[in-house]
């Protein structure tokens, strides 16, 4: 007689698992006992939460409860369905293991599935991913491991084939971790829907290359320390060639700098110049109005442009909004919408002279405060090196700005009179 454990589905990412041990040939069978191990290890883990109760039991072993199942009487039966869930806890691998019973002479041992990930597991993305094929090494106390598995938006989903990779070889020498391998030109993967996707090394790819640390005690991976870096271009895998490498893509290098460039250089002379250098050149006119003015306008324009060509070009890089949209991309909504009610403002502006005008500068005050604080709360929501050198900018202006704005103020007034 062959007995298989069959599942729902090979690689799965939710808690609960369900599965159904089955005979070839309607042969019957009368004992059972199943648990489930970290993979390569005898530690047993999760609970069996639902089984036939007119043939099965639950029992507890090292402590805790119900975590292997098995006959509670000799009645026969031809298959046996019950629903294993495991812990909250990250644990890498599982495999399923059984001892079935036909006589009580006649059994088999060791019968177990392939291995089987947990839960989805952290990964390193930046940037616009999805359907990315991961290769993980990872070193602890000693002990290496090989990890397959694909990249969906911000997730990664380990899979049951890591098998297919071979010539697997490791070594730890001064603090850095040395990994080859050698895979297939061909290779599928499988996420929580079931969908599959293959990767043909025969076409050219980008490669990323992220580093990090793995949760105490287990192989499972946490989110990397720094920023992946990635492959300025696409590798042809059968050419032999040097490639560069960056952490952050071109389009969002120009992102962040025309925000930066934007919002630190040109806000700030806008805020300044309007706030104190309305008395400079009191006489004098260009185009029909006030310095100060047209230097508040120009700089406020430009304002716009740039932040309206940063929001575009990053908006396409991204494809526009998912489900998996993080904080910083709300803030940049919430920055565009105020830029754009400052221009249509500015626009509608009525007289000096209107009654209405003291409501207008209000409203343009507090919708022009309103966008620098969101600015520069998305400064610290990313989290990449151009933001941070952004902060530290933004924060020097700051700290400076009061001082040597009043300073030469003085110095243009007294040069004019």
């Amino acid at each position: 007689m062959a007995v298989q454990l069959i599942m729902d589905v090979i690689g799965y990412s939710d808690q609960y698992k369900s599965l159904t041990l089955v005979a070839h040939d309607d042969r019957p069978f009368i004992g059972v006992i199943m648990n489930v191990h970290v993979a390569d290890t005898d530690d047993l883990v999760g609970r069996f939460l639902s089984y036939s109760d007119n043939k099965t039991k639950t029992g507890s072993c090292s402590g805790d409860s119900m975590n292997y199942i098995t006959h509670a009487n000799n009645l026969a039966v031809t298959k046996m369905e019950v629903t294993w869930v495991a812990p909250e806890e990250e644990i890498g691998d599982v495999t399923f293991r059984a001892t079935f019973m036909e006589l009580f002479d006649l059994f088999w041992i060791n019968v177990k599935t392939d291995l089987i990930s947990k839960l989805p597991l952290s990964a390193p993305v930046k940037d616009k991913e999805g359907d990315d094929q991961t290769i993980t090494c990872t070193y602890a106390k000693g002990k290496s491991t090989f990890q397959y598995g694909i990249n969906v938006i911000e997730q990664n989903y380990r899979q049951s084939k890591r098998g297919r990779l071979t010539q697997m070889t490791t070594s730890y020498r001064d603090g850095s971790l040395y990994c080859s391998f050698t895979m297939p030109i061909v290779m599928n993967a499988t996420d929580e829907s079931g969908r599959t996707v293959t990767y043909d090394l025969h076409n050219p790819y980008h490669v990323m290359l992220a580093w990090g640390r793995l949760h105490e005690g287990t192989d499972v991976i946490t989110k990397h320390d720094e920023l992946p870096i990635q492959s300025i271009n696409k590798i042809h895998f059968d050419a032999v060639e040097i490639h560069r490498a960056t952490a952050l893509p071109l389009i969002t290098r120009i992102h962040g700098i025309l925000m930066l460039t934007a919002w630190i250089l040109f806000v700030g002379v806008a805020t300044v110049v309007a706030r104190h250098y309305r008395p400079m050149y009191p006489a004098k006119l260009v185009c029909g109005t006030k310095v100060w003015f047209q230097i508040h306008r120009f700089t406020a324009i430009t304002v716009f442009i740039f932040t309206a060509v940063s929001f575009v070009i990053i908006f396409f890089k991204v494809d526009g909004l998912s489900d998996h949209v993080g904080v910083h991309s709300w803030l940049g909504i919430a920055v565009m919408s105020c830029v754009c009610l400052q221009m249509i403002g500015g626009l509608l502006r009525p007289s000096p002279d209107n009654r209405v005008r003291p409501v207008f500068n209000y409203l343009h005050w507090g919708i022009g405060k309103s966008a620098q604080i969101l600015a520069d709360m998305s400064f610290y929501d990313c989290e990449n090196p151009s933001a941070l050198i952004g902060q530290e900018v933004f924060h020097k202006i700051r700290k400076n700005a009061s001082k040597s704005s009043e300073e030469l103020r003085h110095y243009c007034i007294s040069s004019d009179s």
